[in-house]
């Protein structure tokens, strides 16, 4: 275990992102860059498991600003959610 603020390849890792809250996202997100951060430092490259997290992470933060981007637009147009 790297401690509180990496999330090493061999720590568990969520199977369902969509789940969880926006702030266990980030926080997640946040562990798996200080991870990338520290590989490259000590072995100039990422492990694949990392690599894999950032790519599932970087999806799901792209999906919930879509999403949020189109309640917003939905929102100013003063149209409800069904």
């Amino acid at each position: 275990m790297n401690g509180d603020s990496k999330l090493d390849p061999s720590e568990d890792f969520p199977a369902d992102l969509d789940g969880l809250p926006a702030d266990e996202v980030s926080v997640l997100n946040s562990k798996v860059h200080r991870q990338m951060d520290a590989e490259y430092v000590e072995d100039g490259s990422l492990d694949p498991e990392t690599e894999g997290r950032n790519e599932e992470l970087r999806r799901e933060l792209d999906d919930r600003d879509e999403k949020s981007g189109e309640a917003e637009r939905r929102q100013d147009r003063g149209e409800h959610k069904a």
